[in-house]
């Protein structure tokens, strides 16, 4: 499980957040729960794994420039050759290196080696920390916009996984001084592909060459999937303002395409946005009906949930002759069918507010990314509030990772009750209208509560118990309904008297 503490964010003092396929944040507006969520976001983009893939299409350069060699002796890094070579020696000198058919671990190698993939792997991960900076400034502006008072020497924030081991520090000062705690020693290389090394071992010093290269890329690949292991694909963040953003987006997409033919001839007049919004708006104007043919099985029938059940209509892209993109219309259902299409401008604030998050998961989201939604509750009548949360319970099932912000004491009631699902017969939940597919088990929720801590001089994360028995205990929503019931109570006492 990845762990992110955060320290002096914003107006945050110090919070420590476990990750689970539904991790939720409750607590007062200005308590810096869209900060920790947005550096969680920043975590995830930095840690996506797209190294592997990076790192196959190297190992693919280094075979081909051996094979345009015939010396057999093309030129790499000083380190590199001295793994190389040790790795040479390490199998012309063993008697069985291989006696694992599956492959050899890192711990196997040789020496130098072993030090030039620990290297490798130190880079990676100061590479992915300098990512997690760029994205907070991207979201925020300046370091002094996101540290707590301004104050960039006391700002840190820390990935932490247990197995396999990860630990990496983000901080704005001193950065190269930070050594990230790692162990990918049980991470196993296997045999390069097409190879056996067995029945070639008497071709020598060329075979063995050629063959420590490859051992050595892949120890590399192998090493780089290990560290990005439990992170997600890609990750996506919905912003609470997405409704306003989604009716302008258009406006703001032909203004640029209007303003496009006048470069280099005049200065360009580009409306600046945070980071958040301006990737939220990228993938919002670079999508295509195409893209979303081929959908998880499981994820459709959420997607078709949440819009039968909570939008009572579908929302899909068509083309239009008029903008470089396609226009995001809404078809409502009249009774099991649906008829005529409505631009986001002519329907209800509902509407918008769920069409990103319909187009998201039908076009980009997949299993295993993870999907920051800031107050899904937003613009929902109480019931379909309650919908929604069964609705966000399905997508958790389908394999999305989510992690929600949310201000409503009915949609928590509702994911209360789906995790206490799981502590009751299926014929019970049927008969209360819920379906096994919202069940929500304690170990998937992980919940928080976000407080203003006047000692601190800003605001705690305090981790919720979860169980099924009452689901989140969780203290936010109750004094409000206490103070409503009293004030009711006395009202009507004072009335009848």
């Amino acid at each position: 499980m990845i762990t992110v503490t955060a320290k002096n964010l914003g107006p945050l003092a110090e919070g420590v957040v476990e990750l689970k396929p539904l991790t939720i944040f409750v607590g007062p507006s200005n308590t810096g729960k869209s900060y920790m969520a947005a550096a969680i976001w920043a975590v995830a983009q930095a840690f996506q794994p797209d190294s592997p893939r990076f790192l196959s299409s190297s190992l693919r350069s280094y075979r081909r420039n051996y094979r345009r060699t015939r010396s057999g002796r093309y030129q790499l890094p000083k380190e590199d050759e001295e793994a190389v070579e040790a790795i040479q020696y390490w199998l012309e000198s063993s008697e069985d290196p291989f006696n694992d058919s599956s492959g050899i671990t890192i711990a196997d190698l040789p020496e130098p080696a072993r030090s030039t993939v620990d290297k490798f792997t130190h880079q990676l991960i100061q590479r992915n920390c300098g990512t997690i900076t760029n994205k907070l400034r991207q979201a925020y502006g300046t370091d002094s916009e996101f540290a707590r008072n301004g104050e960039k020497e006391n700002f840190s924030l820390t990935v932490h996984r247990n197995e396999p081991s990860l630990k990496a520090d983000v901080r704005l000062t001193d950065h190269g001084n930070l050594t990230p705690i790692f162990d990918v020693s049980n991470a196993r290389v296997p045999l390069p592909e097409g190879r056996n090394f067995q029945r070639q071992f008497d071709q020598r010093h060329e075979f063995h060459r050629e063959f420590s290269v490859e051992i050595l890329e892949m120890s590399r690949m192998v090493v780089a999937e290990t560290i990005l292991d439990g992170f997600s694909p890609d990750s996506y963040y919905l912003p609470a303002a997405r409704s306003g953003i989604v009716q302008g987006h258009k406006v703001l997409a032909a203004s640029v395409v209007r303003q496009s033919s006048f470069v280099g001839l005049q200065e360009l007049h580009i409306p600046t946005l945070p980071g958040i919004t301006t990737e939220f708006l990228s993938n919002l104007i670079s999508l295509d009906s195409e893209m979303g043919m081929y959908r998880d099985a499981s994820l459709r029938k959420a997607i078709d949930f949440i819009e039968n059940s909570v939008l009572h209509g579908k929302i899909h892209l068509t083309e239009t002759s008029r903008l470089p993109m396609p226009e995001i219309v809404y078809s409502p259902d009249n009774g099991g069918d649906t008829k005529g299409e409505f631009n986001l401008e002519h329907t209800s604030s509902m509407v918008s507010e769920l069409a990103p998050l319909i187009l998201f998961l039908k076009y980009l989201v997949d299993p295993g990314d993870l999907l920051v939604l800031e107050e899904p509750e937003s613009h929902l009548h109480p019931a379909a509030q309650l919908r929604m949360a069964r609705g966000i319970a399905r997508l958790v099932n389908a394999g999305v990772r989510v992690l929600v912000t949310t201000h409503s004491g009915d949609f928590m009631g509702q994911i209360d009750n789906l995790i206490s699902m799981s502590n009751v017969s299926r014929e019970t939940a049927e008969s209360l209208g819920l379906d096994p597919e919202e069940c929500l088990y304690p170990e998937q929720v992980s919940a928080y509560g976000f407080r203003f801590d006047a000692g601190r001089g800003g605001s705690v994360v305090d981790p919720l118990p979860v169980g099924s028995d009452v689901g989140i205990e969780d203290q936010e929503f109750l004094p409000v309904s206490e103070l409503l019931y009293e004030q009711a109570i006395t009202l009507q006492r004072d009335r009848l008297e």
